[in-house]
């Protein structure tokens, strides 16, 4: 039998390729039934987002279940992979957990951690926490990339605050971005 380590490489390159994928599932199913499952955290997170290409959802979740239990601290990039995947399977109050669990563990965000969490508030329409992740974002230094722009104009747009919108517009144009003409036809 494999090592656990030679298992994720294999599920990592076959992953990266959409016509070796069905190979995937075997080796996750072998890998799952290892009772001296070892994997590091860079492996593990690794397998999580390969299973969101192959919508496995529920391998993501047990990914996760099985590192915190061996008794390790998720990092920002494994909190965020977990809630990108709940996000993607509508389970948005699952994630919004992983999101109260992240916060107080005091997990410094980077720009895809913020990328997923406001698309995550934007699906809650939950405009205050849109405003605040979108705040920290800019306060940490970050710069917003076009889908964060479109996320916090659509949002605003749903609130009816155009003034607002028109503001995140500028900041996006200023930034070089070049919003689509349906949304600038219905700012104007």
């Amino acid at each position: 039998m494999l090592d656990s380590n030679l298992y994720a490489k294999l599920i990592l390159e076959l992953g990266k390729n959409p016509d070796k994928r069905k190979h995937v599932l075997p080796l996750l199913e072998e890998l799952a039934k290892r009772e001296d499952l070892e994997l590091s955290q860079q492996d593990c997170t690794a397998i999580m987002k390969v299973c969101i290409k192959l919508e496995k959802f529920d391998i993501v979740e047990a990914l996760y279940d099985w590192f915190r239990k061996s008794g390790r601290a998720p990092t920002v990039v494994m909190y965020t992979t977990l809630i990108h995947s709940w996000y993607l399977e509508n389970r948005y109050r699952d994630a919004m957990a992983v999101v109260w669990e992240m916060e107080a563990s005091n997990c410094p965000l980077d720009l895809p951690a913020y990328r997923v969490l406001i698309k995550l508030f934007v699906a809650l329409n939950d405009l205050s926490r849109t405003t605040r992740y979108y705040s920290k974002l800019k306060e940490s230094g970050f710069t917003a990339t076009y889908d964060i722009y479109r996320e916090v104009i659509g949002i605003y747009m749903a609130s009816g605050r155009l003034a607002k919108c028109k503001e995140i517009c500028r900041e996006a144009e200023m930034a070089g971005f070049r919003l689509d003409e349906q949304t600038r036809k219905v700012l104007l």
